[in-house]
């Protein structure tokens, strides 16, 4: 496989801990699990997930979008809690739809904050040029704030979240391996994609032609379950196989019975050695770079009076090509600029309307916005006005359906509270979420005729308005 068929925006630095060890369950009974614990071959350590009772345990929906929130930060290159972040891009990133799936990003990384890591001597944190094992209880992301919540007394204009330090460190540290975003994503197994994370990491530096794991322990790497007829556990890992077969990650793939236990082999493909040395040639040394540059700017910010650059920067859009042109631009100026700390904050925040050498005085600046602001009032207004018109429509026409389609509809609808997942064919729902459909029918059905007055009344109240906005 040709290095060329790689770019550069396809790979992130992953964290290395999370590459290898499980932290999120890979099958549809791992949802239930009110703890996980994982224990390597020498019983000297262990690891142990713990989910909160509101959220569950993290699923495979969250072990993507960490992935994705993993490629985010790489791609910005700012490390620095808070950072920003888009929900709405990062479902862009997934390849979904917004509207309810804003809502199901959000509960994701709501049950990242709440689940507890222990690591009893096993996860690795790097500190300079030394890696120590921890001995400490952790959260993946430590804290969330979603836009338009309050946050120290105002309302925050981006979700921004605060990663634990022991992940930032070790991202900081380069305690990470190299990943490529858009084959992760276009593996259509779960499986298949952790066992891409776990692989890369295992087979670089393989002197063989292969390795393998005893099938006790990949069932606990991958967090799925565990069967004892080899018809079920090829029906588990075969589709996840072909998939790395058929996509040149892996070679080949073998099962092998050694003394009653099953073994499983790997062998590294074309993909791998391609996206190493793709790695080595290019891929680090630009990252290396960029690292090296992010600092250097933040300090040469810093030196021309901006206080707090590493945090301003962060909650910045500004690529580092910007900023470069900033600093550069504040230079040749900077005899004629009164407050240099307002200057170089309004020109890398409001990219908007700032651009190096024009920068526009507070007046101007209150009267684009306000423009903006009811621009954009109006765009809002447009989308809710589509939406509800779709709701209004799918609302109405369950309402006119049979008995049949009309518990369809409820136990979809109904299947994130309950069940805890979005479900595609009915036949997934659980008893319990049918039970639940059938015996509050009746009163789910009069909650939808409301319902549908109620939009009805938003939509014709909120067409005046948009009227009235564009006169």
């Amino acid at each position: 496989m040709a290095s060329s068929l790689f770019s550069t925006d396809d790979f992130f630095k992953s964290e290395f801990n999370f590459c290898l060890f499980p932290f999120f369950g890979m099958s549809r009974q791992s949802r239930s699990l009110s703890r996980y614990s994982y224990t390597p071959s020498d019983n000297k350590s262990t690891l142990n997930i713990i989910p909160s009772s509101k959220y569950g345990f993290p699923t495979s929906f969250d072990y993507k979008l960490f992935k994705c929130l993993e490629y985010y930060i790489s791609q910005s290159g700012i490390i620095s809690s808070p950072i920003s972040i888009s929900c709405y891009k990062i479902c862009q990133l997934l390849g979904i739809t917004t509207g309810k799936n804003i809502n199901r990003v959000k509960r994701s990384i709501k049950r990242l904050v709440s689940t507890t890591i222990e690591s009893n001597n096993i996860l690795k944190s790097k500190k300079r040029s030394n890696t120590v094992e921890i001995n400490d209880s952790f959260h993946i992301i430590e804290r969330v704030v979603f836009r338009n919540e309050k946050h120290k007394g105002r309302v925050a204009q981006n979700t921004k979240i605060w990663l634990s330090d022991i992940y930032s460190q070790n991202i900081q540290n380069n305690y990470t391996r190299y990943m490529n975003f858009k084959y992760f994503l276009s593996l259509n197994s779960n499986i298949a994609r952790r066992l891409y994370d776990i692989l890369s990491v295992k087979f670089h530096g393989l002197t063989g032609s292969h390795l393998h794991f005893a099938y006790d322990t990949l069932v606990d790497l991958l967090c799925i379950t565990r069967h004892d007829m080899l018809s079920y556990i090829k029906r588990t890992l075969d589709p996840a196989h072909s998939e790395l077969i058929d996509t040149g990650f892996c070679d080949y793939i073998d099962y092998k019975q050694i003394d009653g236990n099953l073994y499983i082999y790997y062998s590294p493909g074309d993909r791998f050695y391609s996206e190493q040395n793709y790695i080595s040639n290019i891929f680090s040394e630009k990252f290396i770079l960029d690292s090296s540059r992010l600092n250097k700017y933040i300090t040469q910010l810093e030196d021309r009076g901006l206080n707090s650059a590493r945090q301003i920067v962060s909650s910045s859009d500004r690529t580092l090509d910007e900023i470069e042109l900033i600093i550069k631009d504040f230079d040749k100026r900077k005899d004629k600029i009164k407050n240099h700390s307002a200057y170089l904050h309004s020109v890398l925040t409001s990219k908007i309307w700032n651009r190096p050498g024009n920068v526009k005085t507070s007046n101007e600046i209150d009267s684009l916005v306000n423009t903006r602001k009811k621009s954009d009032k109006i765009a809002t207004i447009k989308d809710s006005l589509a939406d509800l018109k779709q709701t209004i429509s799918r609302q109405n026409k369950v309402l006119c359906s049979d008995k049949k389609e009309q518990k369809n509809y409820f136990i979809r609808r109904n299947s994130i509270d309950i069940d805890g997942t979005v479900i595609v064919r009915i036949s997934e729902a659980s008893k319990q979420l049918v039970e639940y459909v059938n015996s509050n029918f009746r009163s789910l059905l009069k909650n939808l005729s409301i319902s549908l007055q109620e939009n009805r009344s938003k939509y014709k109240s909120l067409i005046e308005y948009y009227r009235s906005l564009n006169e």
